[in-house]
């Protein structure tokens, strides 16, 4: 088995916390840290995505955070904090239109059209002055497999929306296969550890 881990880009992340307050001075909170764990089990991947979002204004503000699954996948699980409190987000299924835009144009449409048909959305309320917003996402997906080779793919390119380097990026793959693994790669860099 051959496994290759695509989609990587060490500059942008991947899940966007977008300020529903009109008066808020960006488009999108400040993604300070994403570490992403992912264990795979055969064919079988379980991703682990941490992020922290920065309100880097004056004002409270709500937010929705949005995360562009795989189109097979599915989350089972959404954690966050408030005032230093752990959640745990209560998941429904909505149908999205077909027409990915919101009928206004601009980066709202422009989020829905990245975040795609299957996409995670999150609304937060009451997002205080200068704090974190803390969210970990957990969803499972299945490999891509065809000859011999096993495709992880993550979303990680956010370079439309978000042009700055977040200050912590982790990125950690744990294989657990009773095939021997030949060889793995790293599509999108050569000069990974």
């Amino acid at each position: 088995i051959i496994l290759v881990l695509a989609g990587f880009n060490s500059l942008f992340a991947d899940g966007l916390m977008m300020p529903t307050n009109e008066n808020y001075p960006k488009d999108f909170l400040r993604n300070k840290i994403t570490d992403i764990n992912v264990t795979i089990d055969g064919f079988l991947a379980k991703t682990i995505v941490y992020q922290e979002f920065l309100n880097e204004s004056n004002l409270k503000t709500d937010a929705v955070y949005s995360f562009p699954l795989p189109p097979d996948a599915r989350a089972v699980n959404v954690l966050y904090w408030y005032r230093d409190t752990l959640y745990q987000a209560v998941l429904k299924v909505q149908e999205q239109a077909p027409n990915p835009g919101t009928g206004e144009g601009g980066v709202a449409a422009l989020v829905n059209s990245y975040i795609g048909r299957n996409g995670l959305k999150v609304y937060f309320k009451n997002i205080l002055p200068n704090t974190l917003q803390k969210v970990e996402l957990h969803y499972v997906s299945l490999l891509d497999f065809h000859k011999g080779e096993a495709l992880y793919n993550y979303p990680l390119f956010t370079k439309e929306f978000v042009d700055y380097p977040i200050d912590y990026l982790s990125f950690k793959v744990t294989i657990n296969s009773k095939q021997p693994i030949t060889d793995y790669a790293i599509t999108s860099h050569s000069g990974y550890t």
